[in-house]
């Protein structure tokens, strides 16, 4: 008798669990591993139209991308922490999804990547030995924020 091998072998290639840092990181990782899947594009794709009286060609696309758009919308919710599988599972279509995810957490580390740039620059300045007006230093840094 053989013996059968029930053993699953994992995909080297799925990227770690998103606990919501690093995103830059986790999304080259995805976008790699949704490639691998042959569903990358649908990040950026939105659903074909689904016309009236569809012709066969029209009907098999639209089938298509919904089989592969939740493929893909399952793929990224599965890459996702706990928590943040819960908050973003209610997004209709992968990239709904993509976007949103994109939205938040771009934004997110390029203003925590803002007060790092500034203090760097004032230890350019300590160096220096440059003496500025403490009312120009605080005016520069809100200078810098972004409007929101």
């Amino acid at each position: 008798m053989e013996a059968v091998n029930n053993s699953i072998t994992p995909d080297l290639n799925k990227p770690s669990k998103f606990e919501g840092l690093h995103f830059k990181r986790w999304r080259q990782k995805m976008l790699f591993y949704l490639t691998t899947k042959k569903l990358a594009f649908v990040c950026t794709s939105v659903k074909p139209y689904a016309f009236d009286n569809p012709t066969p060609e029209q009907t098999w696309a639209l089938q298509t991308w919904t089989e592969n758009d939740f493929l893909c919308k399952n793929y990224i919710l599965n890459g996702l922490s706990n928590d943040l599988y819960d908050y973003y599972s209610s997004y209709d279509t992968a990239k709904e999804l993509w976007d949103a995810l994109q939205k938040k957490y771009d934004t997110k580390e390029s203003v925590e990547a803002q007060p790092h740039e500034l203090q760097k620059i004032a230890h350019e300045i300590i160096i220096e030995v440059i003496n500025l007006d403490e009312q120009f230093q605080v005016a520069v840094i809100i200078d810098k924020l972004p409007p929101s």
